[in-house]
Parts: C-alpha cells; structure tokens; sequence
C-alpha cells in the first residue's frame, strides 16, 4: 500500500476534535485541488510515500497509544479494500474515521465517523456530483 504517512495527532475537525488519533494517510487522488494543503499526498512530482505492507502499518498503529485510527489521503476511499483488511486486522478494539472529499462511493460500513469536505467550483475541479 502507498502510504504517505501515519502519525499520532489531536483531531482538529469534525465531531472528534481533541480526540487522540492516528492518521493513516494514502497516496493518490482522484482530484487535482489548486489548494490543497497536501500535494505530496497526490502530485507525481512532490510525491512522498512509502510502499507499506499490512504487517509493518499495524506495527506502526500499535507503537501509538490510542485506539481511534483516521483515514486521509489523498482521497482514501480509492483504497476501501486495503482499508478494511486493516480495520479487520486491527479488530474492534479501534475505531474508525474516513477523511474524504465525497466524490466516490463508501463500499464498506466500517465507519463510527466520516468527515466529508466537498471540493468545489474554487477546488479547479470538474463537476462530479
């Protein structure tokens, strides 16, 4: 799996700010945003990530000391399959947040929160509602 990073921060939006969480952000993006905050996350040419496997992402998750997981991106939802064999690995002793620009379909209901940021006529995007 394409993994930009994953660290232990504070929710900063959402339902869950000030929660304690880990953030697994993937590399790739089905949008070019002229904003974003996160270009390493999508651009070919900033790109900055790491081919991760399943063992080395749950020792990662494991090292931090909560149990509430966030998945970011890049756009996270154009990985749902690698997604939920890490959420089944990791079991119910986790909870789960989706960060996503809402333009591809939830496959999986394996979400206590999604946190939706449309990307809109300003993003430089096309129309995909």
């Amino acid at each position: 799996m394409k993994i930009c990073e994953i660290f232990h921060a504070i929710q900063g939006e959402g339902i869950n700010i000030g929660k304690p969480s880990i953030f697994i952000r993937f590399f790739g993006c089905n949008l070019a945003c002229t904003w974003c905050d996160t270009p390493y996350s999508w651009q070919k040419d900033a790109a900055d990530f790491e081919t991760m496997d399943l063992n080395t992402i749950i020792t990662k998750v494991e090292s931090f000391p909560c149990s509430h997981i966030i998945f970011t991106g890049g756009e996270p939802t154009l990985f749902q399959d690698n997604i939920k064999t890490i959420t089944d690995t990791l079991g119910e002793n986790y909870t789960f947040e989706l960060e996503t620009n809402g333009s591809m379909p939830i496959k999986h209901d394996l979400w206590q929160t999604i946190n939706i940021s449309p990307k809109l006529a300003n993003s430089g995007n096309h129309p995909y509602l």
